[in-house]
């Protein structure tokens, strides 16, 4: 291993005699991506607080470039180490710029103003987040995402070796999780940035981290490269759960098998009504109102969706295969044009022969609640969602939108028509 930057030895702490962390011992070298993951009350924010000095460990060491945390002052801190906290509240109405310029006080003198250099910093932290057209922006103006993003750009501003994320992605949508995390993973590489981040999602850690860790009551249940750390075992272990795993473009991708079996010891099962799985909800819209049979309950009926090229077909297969569940390909809803004409054909070629294909199912709805089973996996093709989710949108129900209105109309009219001839709706 590479000379550690952070050297975490035995690490103990309690809270009014509960143990948060017992003996945790850790090394983390310079331009490491570390994820941190584990259920809630595993002692993963109190581990981060007890790197960052913000709580002293009632044992054990936190050395940083091989010294003491405890020996350096507050503003030696500051400038080697950035916290994005869980929660990111400014008590005060200041504007972006404003905020992202605090980042570079640690660099400052009593009174001193900033340079040239010193907004330099702050104009390309801004940039790398995408806050710079929120410059004059209050803050109290923003929503959690792009507050998220502002807090993120004061703690580059300060320029840390080493950089501290309590749930970064938690109030950002889809777009800006990648973009973050695609950023932190740039400046691990281009930089040599140390970052050690917690979170849920342990998917997205298994694509973007280098190294997780796995606590539970306290205790480091794995360490290592993600593929070694994010198994079912471990996961079955730390979590109570039975999951899959598979492999996605190299790396381990996690679902949550649909019998779960029983929750580990001290862990209840989560309410029905939506799987999480790595830390996305895998849920089921309700009947509104509708009498009659619908999908099967949460954890019984998966299905996975995606865009072309996404890798669903790759998923499907290895699940099948490690599950021992059959494949039932829901294919696109009817043809449009030819270019969807072409990708249809194309894509039956490819199509395992073992699989149970449903042809033209116009109401996804329909469809789940016809084949879905325990032993089946639903791979609903991205048309089919696509379209399906126009029509509950065009319905003022819970679709996404089409981006082009003009696409929109022309496809709505091509489905009407289809539906009048077929009768389906």
């Amino acid at each position: 291993m590479a000379e550690a930057l952070l050297d975490i030895h035995g690490v103990t702490y309690s809270y009014n005699a509960a143990p948060a962390l017992a003996g945790v011992t850790l090394r983390v070298a310079r331009g490491e991506m570390l994820a941190i993951a584990g259920p809630n009350g595993s002692g993963k924010s109190t581990l981060l607080r007890c790197i960052s000095r913000a709580l002293r460990p009632q044992a054990g060491t936190v050395l940083l470039a091989g010294r003491n945390m405890l020996t350096y002052t507050a503003r030696e801190v500051a400038q080697r180490l950035a916290v994005v906290p869980q929660e990111n509240g400014v008590d005060f109405d200041f504007s972006v710029a404003e905020v992202v310029l605090m980042g570079r006080q640690p660099h400052l003198r009593a009174f001193q103003r900033e340079s040239d250099r010193d907004l330099e910093i702050v104009h390309r932290a801004m940039e790398l987040t995408a806050t710079l057209h929120l410059a004059d922006r209050p803050v109290s103006t923003l929503s959690g995402g792009e507050r998220q993003r502002v807090v993120i750009a004061r703690a580059l501003a300060q320029e840390p070796q080493v950089l501290l994320l309590d749930e970064p992605t938690s109030h950002l949508d889809l777009t800006y999780e990648v973009e973050i995390l695609g950023l932190l993973e740039r400046l691990s590489l281009e930089q040599g940035l140390t970052i050690i981040a917690v979170l849920h999602d342990l998917n997205l850690a298994a694509q973007y981290f280098t190294k997780c860790l796995l606590l539970t009551q306290g205790r480091i249940v794995a360490l290592g490269p993600v593929a070694e750390v994010l198994t079912g075992p471990n996961i079955r272990q730390v979590y109570g759960c039975n999951v899959i795993v598979s492999r996605l473009q190299g790396r381990p991708f996690i679902t949550v098998a649909a019998d779960r079996g029983r929750a580990a010891p001290g862990r209840s099962r989560p309410p029905s009504g939506g799987e999480r799985i790595g830390g996305h909800p895998l849920s089921r819209r309700g009947r509104r109102g509708r009498k009659g049979p619908t999908a099967q309950p949460a954890g019984k009926v998966i299905f996975v969706t995606g865009g072309a090229r996404s890798g669903k077909s790759t998923f499907a297969e290895g699940y099948a295969r490690e599950s021992g569940k059959k494949v039932v390909y829901i294919a696109t809803s009817p043809v449009v044009d030819e270019e969807t004409r072409r990708r249809i054909a194309a894509h039956r070629r490819r199509r395992p022969a073992d699989w149970e294909t449903v042809e033209e199912p116009f109401r996804l709805e329909e469809a789940l609640r016809r084949y879905g089973s325990p032993d089946r996996l639903l791979l609903v093709d991205c048309l089919t969602l696509w379209l399906t989710n126009h029509l509950l949108e065009r319905a003022g129900l819970d679709g996404e939108a089409l981006a082009d209105d003009a696409r929109a109309e022309s496809i709505l009219a091509e489905l009407l028509a289809y539906a009048d001839r077929k009768s389906v709706v």
